[in-house]
């Protein structure tokens, strides 16, 4: 059939239809060509209301033309998201496996999410949702929950004083340390190391 045989509106369909499918910056997709469809549609009744040449035409062929291009960069865009979002999924999971062996290893040390982020080369936010997602907790709350495990272990074995404490184990202060000590387990460090030798003195009476 051609263009003088089609019925008002067909031709400006099939070419629009031809247009999306010779796009070499899009991937077809059911999903973008039902949302053509709607556009052809809606395009019709603002072909039927003015002849061939007509202002009318001229503005649904503006309006359906602009609607395609939206559509095109809709597809593209929301592609491009999906494969952002599964595509580095098992490049996430090593940096974050970097990052726990990282704090387990250096957790003595000044480290900042700053610190993190130019290990990894990823976004410090990002890099807390990721981290966070993979162990339940963020990295410095990771890195909080070491230092803790290594000054109770500390307070339990040794004769250390607090303030050697708290630096051996990465805090900056004795007061800061205290703090997140208490709470972390409800004890300040003092108590928490008479708890132990309590329990080690009965233990060993036993």
């Amino acid at each position: 059939m051609s263009n003088d045989e089609m019925a008002p509106g067909q031709g400006k369909d099939t070419a629009m239809s031809e247009t999306f499918q010779g796009s070499q910056d899009y991937v077809a997709s059911e999903e973008l060509m039902r949302a053509v469809n709607i556009a052809m549609v809606l395009q019709k009744p603002l072909l039927i209301k003015g002849e061939p040449g007509t202002g009318k035409t001229v503005l649904a062929e503006a309006i359906a033309k602009s609607l395609g291009k939206e559509l095109i960069i809709w597809n593209i865009t929301r592609q491009t998201q999906t494969t952002l979002s599964v595509a580095p999924t098992k490049k996430i999971t090593k940096e974050c496996r970097f990052i726990e062996q990282y704090l387990d290893e250096h957790f003595k040390e000044d480290i900042t999410l700053q610190t993190l982020s130019d290990l990894t080369y990823l976004n410090k936010y990002y890099l807390v949702h990721a981290f966070k997602n993979y162990k339940g907790v963020s990295p410095i709350n990771y890195l909080i929950e070491k230092r803790i495990s290594e000054a109770k272990h500390l307070l339990g074995t040794t004769n250390f004083p607090i303030a050697k404490i708290a630096s051996v184990v990465g805090f900056s202060s004795q007061s800061y340390f205290s703090q997140v000590f208490r709470k972390e387990t409800g004890l300040s460090p003092n108590k928490y190391r008479k708890s132990m030798d309590s329990q080690n003195e009965a233990g060993g009476s036993n």
